[in-house]
């Protein structure tokens, strides 16, 4: 069963340009291990074969929307949103100071992740806007653009500088090398 985590190995029977070429399972073994985790296979002729992946419990896995401040990337789980919208600006209330939008008759408060992370503040037609709630809650997090869905393996802070730091649940390393930090909806409203 070792032989498939062999670098190079391929179950194809004529490698081309397009088969055989793709990444093996000698990778998906070394960044699990590199993880703290482990592979294990069984396999029964003629009923296939069964991966067992064991992942330590410091790292947990989510479905994330990618958005972008100002020039950072940033994460925000989906287990906090309730959807997305783009609205003008023209739409943006201001009720005793704050900024707020009328959704289905209800008031929803605004925060303006730009304002929170200190970044400058940038004039817009269009404002991007994740809807997110606490217990019960719903809060629009102002961003400049939504990027996109994306699965992203959390890393918690394990540094005492980092590990109180306020609004971030941890941070993730995309597929492009990049770090993007994962906002921690709880912590920042």
């Amino acid at each position: 069963m070792q032989l498939i985590f062999t670098p190079g190995f391929s179950t194809s029977s004529i490698v081309t340009d397009i088969s055989g070429r793709g990444i093996g399972m000698d990778v998906v073994k070394n960044k699990i291990e590199r993880l703290g985790g482990s592979v294990k296979v069984e396999s029964k002729p003629g009923f296939g074969s069964t991966f067992e992946l064991k992942l330590p419990l410091t790292i947990a896995v989510y479905q994330a929307m990618l958005i972008r401040v100002g020039k950072e990337r940033y994460a925000i789980p989906f287990t906090n949103i309730i959807k997305n919208i783009e609205i003008s600006t023209r739409e943006v209330r201001h009720i005793k100071g704050e900024e707020a939008i009328i959704i289905n008759n209800k008031i929803v408060p605004l925060l303006r992740l730009q304002r929170v992370f200190q970044l400058p503040v940038q004039e817009e037609k269009n404002i991007s806007i994740v809807i997110v709630e606490k217990v019960g809650q719903l809060i629009g997090i102002v961003v400049d653009q939504l990027l996109g869905k994306q699965e992203v393996i959390v890393k918690n802070f394990k540094s005492k500088l980092l590990e109180n730091t306020r609004g971030f649940a941890g941070a993730t390393i995309l597929g492009d090398g990049n770090i993007v930090l994962i906002i921690d909806v709880n912590s920042l409203i």
